[in-house]
């Protein structure tokens, strides 16, 4: 072959190899440019999400502060209306800013937080209904015994499912299950073991009748301090093999019933598949 024909052969293979490398060298670039855009989106919707839980929590712990200080100022033995009006209108701005914050939830998802979000914005919001009915009862001069019964168990609802979306909001955010048991209710038949072992326990604690003991009460309306409390939690562990988890922190043990407290052993048993009897 003529040696300038090899010199033009030679240089097109050189060129072709120069071009498919750069052709693989730029589609190299933009996979990475992708990845890394996949990876900085995952990101964003992350710290966008986590934003959204954060806002609606903070409003409603703010909201229900607010709601226990009329609450409080219910339970006094001479309530000053005119001070109750001024309180429960200031109350306003905190139910808005929940439901601002549980539309934004709604929009960033996902599905799996939607229910939780649900249920503390209505709970929430009746919360402030039932005081606001108490107090124009009270004003009426009616008989508010049954609402400010409602109010109670309303405030120890909102704590508790407020406890019950944070628990949720961690599982979305670490990309895991969530325990949907957390929103289920045990009901009191399915607990009798459990409930008669706490009434033993705390008829022992407070040296009293077991039939005097208060099930539908809570423990610090029964002469338990919070020291007492925690003493009690360590023997339920102790003695059933459960412990305090993202839906039922222990803290939320001063405001719930004896029922409850049962139910919560219940359902930690079940979860473990577990119904054998108490250690002695």
């Amino acid at each position: 072959m003529d040696p300038a024909w090899i010199a033009v052969v030679g240089t097109a293979i050189g060129a072709t190899g120069a071009t498919s490398a750069a052709l693989i060298a730029g589609w190299a670039a933009r996979r990475q440019a992708n990845v890394q855009s996949v990876s900085q989106r995952a990101q964003w919707r992350r710290q966008t999400r986590r934003d959204a839980y954060s806002a609606f929590l903070d409003a409603g712990v703010q909201a229900r502060d607010e709601l226990m200080v009329v609450w409080r100022l219910l339970r006094e033995a001479s309530p000053d209306v005119v001070r109750l009006d001024a309180q429960i209108a200031s109350v306003e701005p905190h139910i808005n800013a929940v439901k601002r914050a549980s539309a934004t939830v709604f929009v960033e998802g996902p599905q799996a937080i939607l229910e939780p979000t649900r249920r503390t914005e209505e709970n929430i919001t009746l919360f402030r209904t039932l005081l606001r009915r108490t107090l124009t009862d009270l004003r009426a001069g009616r008989d508010v015994k049954e609402y400010l019964s409602l109010c109670d168990r309303q405030d120890h609802q909102v704590r508790d499912l407020l406890d019950r979306f944070a628990a949720f909001a961690r599982a979305v955010l670490d990309e895991v299950e969530p325990d949907w048991n957390l929103l289920s209710i045990v009901e009191v038949s399915d607990v009798d073991e459990e409930l008669q072992w706490l009434k033993k326990a705390m008829s022992e604690r407070l040296e009293i009748d077991e039939s005097e003991i208060d099930v539908k009460g809570r423990l610090t309306g029964q002469g338990y301090d919070s020291l007492a409390v925690f003493v009690l939690f360590s023997r339920i562990q102790a003695q059933w093999g459960v412990a305090p988890d993202g839906g039922w922190p222990i803290s939320s043990l001063f405001d719930k019933s004896v029922e409850e407290i049962a139910g919560y052993i219940a359902t930690q048993r079940n979860h473990a598949n577990s119904r054998s009897l108490p250690r002695s």
